[in-house]
């Protein structure tokens, strides 16, 4: 039984055999033809004028199966540019014979040598003083006398273009770096210049920075891009070797930041590559500007308050819609706002520093409130949101001052973490005790030379401070019942 199964199955495999067809016979010719050229006629090559010779690879490869043996040379073809002109109704002319060098002679190729790169050399020099170099051609075509070609990828022509090599800086304008003190004694800032492409050589430049020792540097920044000091010039040293490598298209310098010695709250300082870069015309364009924050971050309001204001308007029935705490919510549709109407009118009586009491309307100046921090921070700026909806604009001009004054705090022990809520409900001795702080003032503010008045937050920063409170004061004159308002405090610091 055995045997017969086993006669059975030989029979059947010697069926399938003469059954298969022959797979070699079905297999394409080996054919030699140039890489790159499948759906094109016209190859466009990009050099540089820092080149002086350059190299020009065209790669061939011998397909199929079987394989072949045989030599293959690369000629310049002039009846390929004359077909290309007649077919496309163009006027190319040829390169001229001395801007361009073929190798001679030809090579061999066989089974386990199939590819080839034959490796033109062109004179850069040459052809960047060419005007019209793209009205000319270099057409090459694969001949051989004992290798088939395949016609249709045999030929092709190239293009030729110089442009100018450069080097730049990666991502010139600005850009902001946050520091923490404590954390590191140095922080590293990576500088990146580019070329545009491969260096032929070791291209070399030079890093020129504004700092502290450069003359008018402050105003300078100041007047472009606000409050900041400027990064003195031993808060920082630079490691670098100013050169982009041959064969390379990219450099990194690092810049070691002093975090001991660099100023607190924001500082600017710049990276160029050419000093007329650090000009204020350029300098936002052309240079790196890194405007370095240290110990400036948005700071959490969990345990704060809002517990004085001067002036809001309040109800005592809705203390969710009404009062400061409404600054620390989060909520940019929710506000503390000056009073519209005699109902909603609710003020400090013992308050004796009023500058104007409207007449027609319910407004009083100045209108201020004071944050407490419940502890003092190192305040470097202050970020103020005005109100989604109507009438955010109304609020344009203002005054921030910080205190750390602990007078009064025992008469404010019971206002302590509590913001005021629906109306203003303060004793005189309250009143004096908040209103007795001596603060200081860091600085001055107006929305409306941000953005034509359009933007609801204004972040203002200044010289580092430590304080326990903040009052925010609003100066805007409420002419014809404008209604002065803030939705959101926020502090920048440590």
């Amino acid at each position: 039984m055995k045997k017969t199964i086993i006669l059975f199955l030989s029979s059947f495999s010697l069926l399938l055999t003469a059954c298969q067809p022959d797979v070699n016979g079905n297999l394409p010719d080996s054919q030699f033809y140039l890489l790159g050229t499948d759906g094109k006629e016209i190859i466009d090559v990009v050099y540089y004028d820092e080149q002086t010779v350059a190299e020009l690879k065209v790669n061939a490869y011998l397909g199929g199966y079987r394989g072949a043996e045989g030599e293959v040379t690369l000629v310049a073809d002039d009846e390929v540019l004359l077909k290309y002109n007649e077919t496309h109704g163009t006027s190319f002319m040829f390169l001229p014979e001395e801007l361009y060098e073929i190798p001679t002679g030809s090579v061999k190729v066989n089974s386990e040598s199939r590819s080839v790169s034959f490796v033109c050399k062109l004179d850069c020099q040459a052809l960047k003083e060419m005007d019209d170099l793209d009205d000319y051609l270099l057409p090459l075509t694969l001949v051989s006398d004992n290798l088939p070609i395949n016609p249709d990828k045999q030929s092709i022509c190239y293009r030729f273009s110089v442009k100018n090599f450069m080097i730049s800086l990666n991502n010139p304008g600005l850009e902001d770096v946050h520091v923490t003190s404590g954390e590191e004694s140095v922080y590293e800032i990576p500088v990146t210049v580019v070329a545009n492409a491969e260096c032929a050589q070791d291209c070399h430049y030079k890093l020129y920075y504004l700092d502290g020792a450069t003359q008018g540097a402050q105003e300078l920044m100041n007047g472009l891009v606000g409050y900041g000091k400027i990064v003195p010039g031993d808060a920082y040293t630079v490691t670098t070797d100013n050169m982009v490598q041959a064969g390379k298209s990219v450099s990194v310098s690092t810049i070691n930041l002093n975090l001991d010695k660099l100023p607190d709250g924001i500082s600017y300082m710049a990276v160029a590559l050419a000093k007329s870069d650090l000009a204020a015309e350029n300098i936002l364009t052309d240079a790196k500007v890194y405007r370095i924050f240290k110990d400036a971050e948005i700071l959490p309001r969990d345990t704060w308050s809002v517990p004085y204001c001067n002036v809001l308007a309040g109800v005592s029935t809705q203390p969710d819609v009404y009062g400061t705490h409404l600054l620390l919510d989060g909520d940019f549709t929710t506000i503390w706002q000056a009073p519209w109407r005699e109902s909603v009118n609710s003020y400090d009586p013992y308050y004796e520093g009023w500058t104007h009491i409207s007449t027609s309307s319910f407004a009083r100046l100045p209108m201020f409130c004071i944050l407490d921090m419940a502890q003092t921070k190192k305040v470097t700026g202050i970020k103020l949101s005005r109100r989604d909806g109507r009438n955010w604009d109304f609020t344009k001009t203002g005054e921030i001052w910080l205190s750390n004054d602990t007078f009064g705090d025992e008469d404010l022990k019971n206002a302590f973490g509590t913001s005021v809520e629906g109306v203003l409900n303060i004793s005189e001795a309250e009143s004096k005790a908040w209103n007795g702080k001596q603060f200081t003032k860091v600085a001055d503010f107006d929305f409306s030379v941000v953005n034509n008045n359009r933007d609801r937050d204004l972040t203002i920063y200044f010289d580092a401070k430590d304080a326990r409170y903040v009052k925010v004061v609003l100066t805007e004159d409420p002419v014809d019942k404008l209604i002065l308002s803030l939705s959101e405090i926020n502090v920048i610091g440590k």
